[in-house]
């Protein structure tokens, strides 16, 4: 089993992004586990296979879209299907820290570092949006770098405007105002995954009533409060059975199941294959 490793990403050095244009041949199998300290912006216009990020496997093609945030362990298997031969991606790769400096100095560019910041998994997005950034994306290497970097902040104006959803889950309709709040019950979850987090002492933790607590991460992530523990819980999962060669039961103890059923449950639901087979395709 293959070890998620950090991938050290260098944009020219007339460039403050990294962008790249790739056919068929051109275009490396990215079939190993990896990660990079950057946002990744992707959009294949021709292609489809099977892509892993993080704890989510699923299938794209044609007009594919997909931003993913920092660190975030991902590989793509580009041409599962024999019969697909035509392959072709674009791909811009960012660090959030430009746009921290930019908005410190532009208040223009508040938004969309503050959708950046709200960002915490791959997203996806509408198809209107697909054709609009995937045009623009295709434009951006018949031009000067100056131009191109005018292209990309243009792009991302367009993503910060649009509706986006979570790859593996439903809309995402967080507001920059709750992000700080958020990320600290997330924070919270992901530490303390394997502990009994009732939902009235995290509202406690963070100054609310529990009814008002259950509401706010309701109306934030379209989840409830048992649904990010149990998400954490089998992200961590996800993460052992790539990493380790501990037995299922125990990754399912270690991930803070109390029952060993429920475990197999719910994983299958939430991602359509068993801990074996999640194994087995990484």
């Amino acid at each position: 089993m293959n070890r998620a490793y950090l991938e050290n990403i260098t944009p020219n050095l007339s460039s403050s992004i990294y962008y790249t244009h790739q056919k068929e041949e051109e275009a490396l199998p990215d079939n190993y586990w990896h990660f990079h300290d950057m946002y990744e912006l992707v959009f294949i216009p021709f292609g489809t296979g099977k892509r892993f990020i993080n704890n989510h496997v699923s299938h794209y093609e044609n007009g594919d879209l997909v931003l993913l945030p920092p660190y975030i362990p991902h590989n793509t298997l580009y041409k599962e299907y024999q019969g697909a031969r035509k392959f072709e991606q674009y791909v811009i790769l960012f660090d959030i820290r430009s746009f921290q400096k930019i908005a410190a100095g532009f208040k223009e560019f508040e938004t969309i570092h503050r959708f950046l910041y709200t960002i915490d998994s791959a997203i996806v997005f509408d198809t209107s949006t697909k054709q609009t950034i995937g045009s623009l994306m295709e434009q951006m290497k018949s031009v000067t770098h100056f131009e191109r970097i005018i292209f990309f902040f243009k792009i991302m104006h367009i993503l910060s405007a649009s509706t986006h959803i979570p790859l593996a889950g439903e809309y995402k309709t967080t507001s920059s105002k709750n992000a700080p709040i958020l990320h600290q019950i997330k924070n919270y979850i992901a530490v303390h995954y394997k502990k009994n987090l009732s939902s009235s002492a995290m509202a406690l933790k963070i100054g609310m009533t529990p009814s008002s607590f259950c509401r706010y991460i309701k109306k934030t992530t379209g989840k409830t409060y048992k649904e990010l523990i149990l998400e954490a819980r089998l992200q961590h999962a996800c993460y052992l059975l790539k990493e380790s060669s501990m037995t299922i039961e125990n990754i399912a103890t270690e991930s803070g199941f109390v029952s060993i059923p429920l475990f197999y449950k719910k994983f299958k639901s939430l991602l359509q294959l068993t801990p074996a087979q999640y194994r087995n395709e990484i």
